[in-house]
């Protein structure tokens, strides 16, 4: 193949993928109207390396999303765990959370180590025709070394209303979203109190 013959190769695949991408611009601006809702949601994990995650448990309106068991620590890892992306229904909607946790090194309290105890919120919210709703739980830990053991693990909700067509970088890392952080339609939630199992 000669370099004239590989130019005019090379302009058509450009030409090929600047039709496809036009297409799936319009095919994904489809499926938006389509969908009409969307809900994002994840658990932001900001707890300290004195806890680590040992379940995850998320419902959305009594359906069970993700119930997941974990002793190796991989969850702990993740700072930003997905638990559901896609259509939802407009109107009020709950999200249910449960987390159990354990507690792994906490200074000179060697006797709080291996305690297991367990971590639960719900959520209530509205979604809207249009709009993407980014929903966080944010797993993390309040007060100082005086707070007692038991009260410092909480769960805090950040809520963010984006445009149909933004997914944030927790599910696609390329698509340029802002993910939810405290301050962005933040609404702390009324926090059960941390159960011992």
């Amino acid at each position: 193949m000669d370099i004239n013959a590989l130019a005019a190769s090379v302009a058509d695949l450009k030409s090929q993928i600047q039709r496809t991408a036009v297409r799936l611009a319009a095919l994904s601006s489809e499926m938006g109207e389509k969908i009409g809702c969307r809900l994002e949601l994840n658990l932001q994990n900001k707890m300290s390396a004195a806890f680590r995650i040992l379940s995850v448990f998320f419902s959305i309106d009594g359906k069970i999303e993700e119930n997941r068991t974990d002793e190796t620590g991989e969850i702990t890892k993740q700072k930003v765990l997905p638990i559901f992306l896609g259509p939802i229904g407009q109107g009020e909607h709950t999200v249910q959370v449960r987390l159990v946790l354990q507690a792994e090194d906490y200074g000179v309290l060697t006797y709080l180590k291996g305690y297991k105890s367990e971590l639960t919120s719900s959520y209530s919210f509205k979604s809207i025709y249009g709009k993407t709703i980014n929903l966080s739980a944010i797993a993390f830990e309040q007060g100082d070394m005086t707070t007692p053991f038991e009260q410092k693990p909480q769960i805090q909700w950040a809520e963010a209303k984006l445009p149909l067509s933004v997914i944030s970088g927790s599910f696609n890392p390329l698509s340029g979203g802002v993910p939810v952080s405290p301050g962005q339609g933040l609404t702390p939630s009324s926090v059960p109190p941390w159960k011992s199992k």
